[in-house]
């Protein structure tokens, strides 16, 4: 039986870091396992004042770095980012802002994770959706709602321009293109290009898509689940609308 042959210390790859914020919750905890089998450094956050109970990530402590940080200070999150300097920015920070209703310091955090990774897609499409949550909530057709929509235009064409076949992106910038700016034959294009990427929501269908909204708690939790399973949101979402609704051709 021949033996495994080894690899030397210059041909192995550096590793990538992740960092997580709300580390020691269910969803924070389940991340940061499935990261480190996958071969990432991670780095966990915890606020400083926190009670919370390590009990979730005892078995990980061996393997990830704890540090403390105060969400809504975002000096000190910008300053454990940049010790840190996490190839790809699993923070949640963007999220927890979001969803909190401050865009304007989600978008800061999107754009710091840029800084410290340029060729970030991911990261792109985050500060679009951003982007598009502030348009959304200017006044209809003022010149800063239009200035928004531009920015989550550029921010999803540079997604796209740095990972050609990001379905994703192509969805979203379809998205925005038929609900928010009525450019209905730009909507057509991405939404075919989305196609040509296996998104579940091809052009011919783009009539049936709703928009639902959802507790914070569930769409983080659908993130997460996406992130795992490496689907689109909206592929998670669909899965599940199949899931529920009758297989039969009558109406259910």
């Amino acid at each position: 039986m021949s033996a495994k042959p080894k690899h030397e210390p210059h041909e192995r790859q550096p590793r990538k870091t992740a960092l997580i914020t709300g580390v020691t919750g269910q969803d924070g905890s389940y991340l940061a396992e499935l990261l480190l089998e996958k071969g990432y450094e991670v780095v966990g956050v915890v606020r400083r004042t926190s009670h919370d109970s390590y009990e979730r990530i005892g078995h990980l402590l061996d393997r990830l770095h704890v540090v403390a940080a105060d969400l809504l200070d975002q000096h000190s999150l910008t300053s454990v980012i940049r010790d840190a300097k996490p190839a790809e920015v699993y923070n949640n920070l963007g999220y927890v802002y979001a969803d909190a209703g401050r865009v304007n310091e989600a978008i800061a955090a999107y754009h710091e994770a840029i800084r410290l990774k340029p060729n970030y897609p991911e990261a792109q499409v985050e500060l679009a959706y951003a982007s598009v949550k502030l348009g959304e909530t200017a006044p209809a057709n003022s010149s800063e709602a239009k200035q928004k929509f531009a920015n989550a235009v550029a921010a999803y064409k540079e997604a796209i321009r740095l990972k050609p076949d990001y379905a994703s992106a192509y969805s979203g910038l379809g998205d925005l293109y038929r609900h928010n700016l009525h450019q209905y034959e730009e909507a057509i294009e991405a939404y075919k290009q989305a196609q040509r990427l296996k998104q579940p929501v091809p052009p011919s269908e783009a009539k049936l898509a709703f928009t639902v909204k959802l507790p914070h708690s569930l769409i983080q939790r659908v993130r997460t689940f996406a992130a795992a399973k490496r689907l689109s949101i909206s592929e998670v979402v669909s899965r599940a609308l199949l899931a529920l609704l009758p297989r039969g051709r009558g109406r259910g």
